[in-house]
């Protein structure tokens, strides 16, 4: 079998696998916290928050305060998806605005304890998942690890430049 039938064939459906995993709400993650939080009412705002709520939420936690502009830009998202998901965490009662120094104009937003009761399970999750990706990476030296990016970024500048 040639180079570009192995693509084809065993490569290729295996990055679609990928990257349609990356585009679909990852309901697994939910999943995770959800099975891990013990209040009843957490629970139930789980399967309504989307996976930029979650990130949102994260950031507002580890660095508050933070305001919509700053979280735009930390997250790489549009300032009208930040209000929209804001305005839902806001609603559920997961973070809290406040104006700093009696600023009208600057709006920051805190996390309340529900919040970051949502985060400290979503890290959890995360350091679960990064034990996983260690054991994971155990089986390749780093000369395979190194050849494998350089798979990937050079298939990533062909499909920059179609």
């Amino acid at each position: 079998m040639d180079k570009y039938q192995y693509f084809k064939s065993d490569l290729e459906p295996h990055l679609f696998d990928l990257m349609q995993h990356n585009d679909e709400p990852d309901t697994a993650e939910r999943d995770w916290i959800m099975a891990r939080l013990q209040d009843p009412r957490l629970i139930a705002l789980m399967p309504h928050l989307s996976l930029l709520n979650i990130h949102i939420l994260e950031l507002i936690v580890k660095k508050e305060p933070l305001n919509g502009v700053e979280l735009a830009h930390l997250l790489h998202v549009t300032k009208s998806a930040i209000s929209k998901s804001t305005k839902r965490l806001l609603k559920d009662g997961l973070i809290e605005k406040e104006h700093l120094d009696g600023n009208q104009k600057a709006l920051f937003y805190t996390a309340t304890a529900d919040g970051q009761a949502i985060i400290k399970v979503h890290i959890e999750m995360e350091r679960a998942l990064d034990r996983q990706v260690q054991t994971f990476l155990q089986d390749y030296t780093p000369e395979q690890l190194t050849e494998v990016t350089r798979f990937l970024n050079g298939l990533n500048q062909l499909h920059l430049h179609l």
